[in-house]
């Protein structure tokens, strides 16, 4: 049964050009007006791909590819480069 209702905390799964991009519904949101504030480095190990990478750390595939200007449809990370995931500034929700 298809449904427009998103539950936090799930994941979903866009398909496009036979590559598959994850995004979260709790996921922090990472338009212009979220700062990158540091970034982690990542030594890619034998098995990394992107989509691996970004789950592991939470973020988008695109924010890591733009970040380290790498194709976000790349299947080739070389085994003992350093890539670098963004830590986003969060926003303060009021209650």
């Amino acid at each position: 049964m298809l449904t427009d209702t998103v539950l936090v905390g799930l994941a979903a799964y866009l398909i496009i050009s036979g590559t598959i991009d994850m995004f979260r519904a709790n996921k922090t949101d990472t338009t212009s007006d979220n700062k990158i504030v540091s970034t982690i480095p990542h030594i890619i190990k034998a098995g990394d791909t992107l989509y691996s990478i970004a789950e592991k750390y939470g973020v988008f595939m695109s924010d890591i590819s733009e970040l380290n200007g790498i194709s976000c449809y790349t299947d080739k990370l070389p085994q003992g480069s350093t890539i670098y995931i963004p830590v986003f500034e969060r926003k303060r929700r009021s209650i």
